[in-house]
This record gives structure tokens, C-alpha cells and sequence, in this order.
């Protein structure tokens, strides 16, 4: 499937509904190092034109959470960040940014004073009030639906697995190495055998 998808990015031939979906059922069945490839030709100006769609933006959230050079996202959207306010599938790309980004300054920049210019426009809007509530109370489900939050929540399984196998070997490292079991049991036993010795003298 790698070799059906690249060439598809490469040329840039992102707009179509049909192409987004794909990537959606490739990223579900990949290995870390294919997805980790994908993710950083999607971070551009590409995901822009791909996150008009529900599937699009739930790639869009996906690239954005798992860490990769989210700088690159945010540059990529340049110039777009009022149309993707207003988009019902790509505000909420927006949201996702202002949760997971840790730059303040790059968000304030890049962000924040774009949406500051409209505003007014924006809380009169169902769509783009969603960022600036997102700044007030964030993943309130009050504000937004179970279906608005659930792309937030999602994840790439082939990334998550390694992240909870890695905490369950630490699980399991910290069980074998819990003091108490092994030995304290084999100086009990010496312990009861002197005992006998010294019974028998």
C-alpha cells in the first residue's frame, strides 16, 4: 500500500475524499516507520487541503498529536488559519492544536492574533467560536459532542501499542523487582534449619 500512497503524496493529489479515507485505513494497519514517513510528508501546506473532510481532519488531529515537527504544521497553514476557523471539520484541527502544542508564543503568533482580527465574526459563528471555547473550558461536552471530541481522543495503533508495551514491560520490571519474595523465603528456611540444629545439640 506504501507504494500506492507516496506517489499519491508526492504529486500532491490530496483533495479527494476517497484518498483521505485511505490514508485512514493505512494508518490503522502500518508499521511505526511507515506511518512516521507519511505523517511528515503530511505535515505542509499538504494537510490544509486534506482537512475539509471528516477523515481529513481526523488525519490532520492524528498528525498533529503524535509530536512530529508541529511547527511544520502550523507554518503550513499560513494564510488559511480564518477559512479553517469557519470549516466544520477543520476547526477543529484548530482545537486540537491550542490542546496539545506547548509553544504559547508560536500558537499566540501564528494563531490566537489571526482569530483576534475576527473575532466578532467568530463567536457568532457555531463553527469558529469552537477554538476560542476551547481556550475557555477546554473538551467541554457541553460545547462540543461526543463525535467532536472522540477524533481527539483517537490514536495510531502501531504507535500506541509500542508506547503500552513499553509501559507494561516497566509494569512487569517493577514487579520482579519488588523486594520480599526469593530471598527473604531462603533466609527464613536457614533460619528454621539452624533452629533444628541448635534443637537437636
Amino acid at each position: 500500500m506504501t507504494s500506492v500512497i507516496q506517489p499519491i503524496l508526492e504529486k500532491g493529489i490530496v483533495d479527494h475524499s476517497i484518498i483521505h479515507r485511505l490514508l485512514m485505513a493505512y494508518f490503522s494497519i502500518a508499521y511505526k516507520s511507515s506511518i512516521t514517513d507519511i505523517i511528515q510528508q503530511l505535515s505542509s501546506p499538504l494537510l490544509v487541503k486534506m482537512i475539509g473532510t471528516k477523515d481529513g481532519a481526523k488525519l490532520g488531529i492524528l498528525c498533529v498529536k503524535q509530536g512530529v515537527p508541529r511547527k511544520k504544521i502550523i507554518k503550513g497553514m499560513k494564510g488559511h488559519i480564518d477559512k479553517i476557523a469557519y470549516h466544520q471539520q477543520g476547526c477543529m484541527v484548530l482545537v486540537c492544536i491550542i490542546s496539545v502544542v506547548d509553544d504559547i508564543k508560536r500558537i499566540t503568533k501564528a494563531i490566537i492574533r489571526k482569530l483576534q482580527q475576527i473575532l466578532m465574526e467568530l463567536v457568532l459563528d457555531k463553527n469558529g467560536r469552537r477554538p476560542l471555547l476551547q481556550l475557555l473550558n477546554p473538551n467541554c461536552s457541553h460545547y462540543f459532542s461526543p463525535n467532536d471530541l472522540a477524533p481527539l481522543n483517537s490514536y495510531i495503533p502501531s504507535l500506541f501499542v509500542k508506547d503500552h508495551s513499553e509501559v507494561s514491560s516497566q509494569t512487569e520490571t517493577s514487579k520482579v523487582e519488588e523486594p520480599g519474595d526469593d530471598e527473604p523465603k531462603e533466609d527464613m528456611e536457614v533460619t528454621a534449619d539452624e533452629a533444628n540444629k541448635d534443637g537437636d545439640k
